[in-house]
C-alpha cells in the first residue's frame, strides 16, 4: 500500500505517541525508586504481607480457641 508524505508522518507521529504512553510506567518506577520514596511494591510482595496477614490472624485464633478450651475438631463437627 502506498502512503503519501503527510499519512506516513502521522502514522509516525501515532506511533511515537503509542511508545512514550507505553513507557511510561516504567518512567513512573524508576522515578519513585530514585527518590528514595518506595512506594511501588510489586504483586509478589503484596501477596507475601497477604498470606503473612492471614498466617498471623490464624495463629491469634488457635490461641483465642485454645484460651476458651474448644479444639478444631469441634468446630469442624459442628460445621458439617
Amino acid at each position: 500500500m502506498k502512503l503519501n508524505k503527510t499519512a506516513k508522518s502521522n502514522l509516525m507521529y501515532i506511533g511515537i505517541v503509542i511508545g512514550i504512553i507505553m513507557l511510561l510506567p516504567l518512567f513512573n518506577r524508576a522515578v519513585v525508586s530514585l527518590s528514595g520514596n518506595e512506594k511501588y511494591k510489586s504483586k509478589k510482595d503484596k501477596i507475601k504481607k497477604k498470606v503473612k496477614e492471614a498466617k498471623a490472624e490464624a495463629t491469634g485464633a488457635k490461641a483465642a480457641l485454645a484460651l476458651l478450651g474448644i479444639s478444631q475438631s469441634e468446630i469442624m463437627k459442628k460445621g458439617k
